[in-house]
């Protein structure tokens, strides 16, 4: 059972706190605060409504403050007050936890008092105030949950009964969960007791646990203390640690003003109304008061807009078309880093965005955009691309298209094969599997009229086309005058074979002795031989006499005669597999002759069939100089020239 208070003692405990009572009501002219209470914020659209009480050195409510003696700022801008009223405004109603000690000592006139005090707090409600009554003794009960039913409370208050040990501990603890809980914007616990915690009764709760879960609940607690036999370091540390008051009562006739003094400090506040700044951003915001050189710290919350949160704009599944995917709500200054796969992404001119071309993805497969911001979140993307038929970017026209003209294509494709195909009239020439896409149109004869090139690009998902053309030659009609000229050029070859034949005639005749003629081929052959540096063999002495000097050389860099150097020295140097070449090769691919090349620097191909190319260039004749690479067939020349 909790223990007694010894009746000699009342009258000295009762003088004390008769003393400690005078403060009360003194203006605010007559002293300066202790402190000051936000004891509510109420935030209606753009206007907040706040309670507070401006407190003593005894705790006292003071009275008679004027809007001049009220200063407050929201996050940190000052706000002028438009008014400000004594009293509790209707809009931040109450809701007490009222909490009460009746264990085996509190019988007789103990108990009989704290109904008398507690019953004018109730008859004190006003329209939104609720209050509940808890008791705790060997047990902690709830006979009245949180209500405004002023009747339903009185009654289980006069039903209340004394007896059994003090459950204090546990009766702090259950209070603070029922003040959290409570959904009035200003709360309070009031709590009467009169000896200390009797530990088994708690159930294993211990002082320190009871004073947390005050403190964690954000509710004050206002505690009397009856008689001398309390917890008083407790119920001191219980007050003070949630923002309350305690009041030491040292008789139960004292009960009845003591809580009149507690639900004056409930309701002698001042109500402040203002107007919230334009543009304030919704969350937690930060309030002072000022008052009588005394401050108070709260918060309290809107319901405005958040603030921007990072948000990367969505990219279709299955992308299709170019797009600019663009970081959004970045605190100023920040530095974003994106990247695909965990590669790099170049960003763009406004260093929010990057750039995806469905060209340059595989598809089919899934991609991760990642967007890092400095010092803060990583935000992430999935996409995937759609398959997409290749564009042929060029050629758009071909002016003066010619057979055996190089076409080559420029195609833009996803990762994954191309093929290109080349048709000529309708029937298809060649076929290019890969880069680089290039073809030769065929060098034949075609017949007059117009022709046509169409290039078809194409892969799985589809293909491109485009088509050029140009003409084949004419037809001639009838040509009178060449006709007569033939004639003419007839009657001339006829005379001249005549006059030959008479010449040929005398000659034979004449003639000492018949021409040996016989091996002037195989010295022909034999002295190309040796100028290609193949046979050891002098020159014949009747063989033609080569230049004195090289004007250049050709050497092999690739092919079957690699490492091999042919000098240059006749005025036209004939270049192929044949017997009479003066540059024989053994490379397949090189026609008998191939073509030729001049001192000058002039190259021609010996005909229409032979394919060369200079520095790269499809050609049929060209200009060569020092350093040009020639090749042909399988072979690859380097040129030196000797002389300009």
């Amino acid at each position: 059972m909790g223990r007694r208070a010894r009746p000699g003692s009342w009258l000295v405990l009762g003088l004390a706190a008769l003393l400690a009572s005078f403060p009360a009501g003194l203006s605010g002219a007559q002293q300066g605060a202790d402190r000051v209470e936000v004891t509510a914020t109420r935030v209606e659209g753009t206007r907040l409504t706040v309670a507070v009480a401006v407190l003593d050195a005894a705790s006292n409510p003071i009275g008679g403050l004027a809007i001049d003696a009220f200063t407050v700022t929201v996050d940190g801008a000052a706000i002028a007050p438009d008014t400000v009223a004594s009293g509790v405004d209707a809009a931040l109603p109450l809701g007490i936890i009222l909490t009460v000690d009746t264990s085996g000592s509190m019988q007789g006139t103990a108990i009989a008092s704290a109904k008398q005090a507690i019953l004018p707090v109730v008859n004190a409600l006003k329209t939104g105030d609720q209050a509940a009554l808890l008791t705790f003794a060997q047990t902690v009960n709830l006979p009245v949950p949180l209500t405004g039913e002023t009747g339903t409370l009185a009654a289980a208050i006069q039903a209340m009964t004394a007896t059994g040990n003090t459950a204090l501990f546990a009766g702090v603890t259950r209070a603070a969960e029922l003040a959290s809980a409570a959904p009035q914007p200003r709360r309070a616990v009031v709590l009467l007791s009169d000896g200390e915690d009797f530990g088994a009764a708690s159930g294993g709760i211990t002082r320190d646990q009871a004073l947390e879960a005050a403190r964690a609940s954000g509710v004050p607690y206002f505690v009397v203390g009856l008689g001398q036999e309390v917890d008083q370091q407790f119920l001191t540390s219980l007050a003070s640690t949630t923002g309350g008051q305690y009041f030491g009562a040292a008789d139960p006739a004292q009960l009845g003003r003591l809580y009149a003094r507690i639900s004056d400090r409930l309701r002698q506040q001042y109500t402040i109304n203002l107007q919230l700044p334009e543009g304030l951003a919704g969350g937690s915001h930060r309030l002072t008061v000022s008052a009588g050189g005394a401050t108070a710290v709260a918060t309290f919350e809107t319901e405005g807009p958040p603030p921007p949160q990072a948000r990367l704009s969505a990219i279709p599944d299955g992308l299709a078309e170019e797009m600019v995917v663009s970081l959004s709500g970045v605190p100023a200054g920040a530095t974003v880093r994106f990247s695909i796969d965990g590669e790099p992404a170049p960003l763009l001119a406004d260093g929010r965005s990057v750039r995806l071309d469905p060209y340059a993805f595989e598809p089919g497969r899934t991609y991760t955009l990642s967007a890092a911001i400095e010092g803060g979140d990583t935000l992430e993307q999935t996409f995937t691309v759609a398959p997409l038929p290749p564009l042929l970017l060029a050629p758009r026209e071909i002016p003066n298209l010619q057979p055996g003209d190089l076409v080559r294509l420029t195609i833009q494709s996803q990762p994954g094969g191309v093929t290109a195909a080349f048709l000529v009239d309708g029937v298809e020439v060649g076929r290019v599997t890969g880069p680089p896409y290039e073809f030769v149109v065929p060098d034949t004869s075609y017949a007059a009229g117009d022709h046509e090139l169409r290039v078809v690009v194409s892969n799985g998902a589809g293909s491109a086309e485009a088509s050029f053309g140009w003409a084949g030659p004419s037809e001639p009609g009838p040509n009178y005058a060449a006709y007569v000229l033939f004639a003419a050029l007839g009657a001339v070859v006829l005379a001249a074979m005549a006059f030959g034949s008479y010449r040929a005639f005398a000659w034979y005749r004449a003639r000492p002795e018949p021409l040996d003629t016989s091996g002037v081929s195989d010295q022909l052959a034999a002295w190309a031989e040796l100028r290609r540096g193949g046979r050891d063999e002098p020159i014949p002495e009747d063989a033609p006499v080569p230049m004195a000097e090289p004007w250049g050389a050709l050497t092999v860099v690739s092919g079957p005669d690699a490492g091999k150097v042919f000098e240059l020295r006749d005025d036209v140097e004939l270049v192929g597999r044949g017997k009479f070449c003066t540059v024989r090769l053994s490379d397949p691919g090189l026609q008998e002759a191939h073509f030729v090349i001049s001192p000058d620097g002039r190259l021609n191909a010996s005909t229409p069939q032979c394919r060369v190319e200079v520095d790269g260039e499809a050609v049929r004749s060209a200009v060569v100089g020092r350093g040009s690479r020639i090749r042909v067939g399988g072979t690859e020349f380097a040129l030196e020239r000797h002389s300009p």
